[in-house]
């Protein structure tokens, strides 16, 4: 859905919302999973830095000619909780799934970029 309506919207920019929702956005998303690895390698062509970059004019939102590599960081919480909960994982019910959110702060359900 967000794909069309960005090539709709503005189909110059549909690559780069294609590859930061590809090869990053749902990479970040935690799944809970008993085998959940600390941390993971994604590549994109889009420079994360500057969208992470609180002077975006110096970084700027390109697709780059190469893919750039990014390390992402299990949150320690998420981590805390998965080692504690390995027979409740992968969240397979209602409860486990309500457990997870309330347990863990908004910021620990997605993966962080390394610094």
């Amino acid at each position: 859905m967000i794909r069309r309506f960005v090539q709709n919207q503005n189909a110059a920019i549909a690559p780069l919302v294609e590859d930061y929702l590809v090869n990053f956005l749902t990479r970040r998303v935690i799944t809970f999973r008993p085998d959940e690895p600390e941390v993971i390698t994604v590549a994109t062509r889009i420079n994360l830095n500057g969208i992470y970059s609180s002077d975006v004019e110096t970084e700027p939102l390109v697709l780059q000619d190469e893919p750039q590599t990014y390390r992402l960081i299990l949150p320690k919480l998420a981590a805390k909780y998965i080692r504690e909960h390995p027979k409740t994982l992968p969240p397979a019910n209602e409860s486990t799934i309500q457990d997870i959110y309330t347990t863990l702060a908004p910021m620990s359900l997605m993966r962080q970029l390394e610094p």
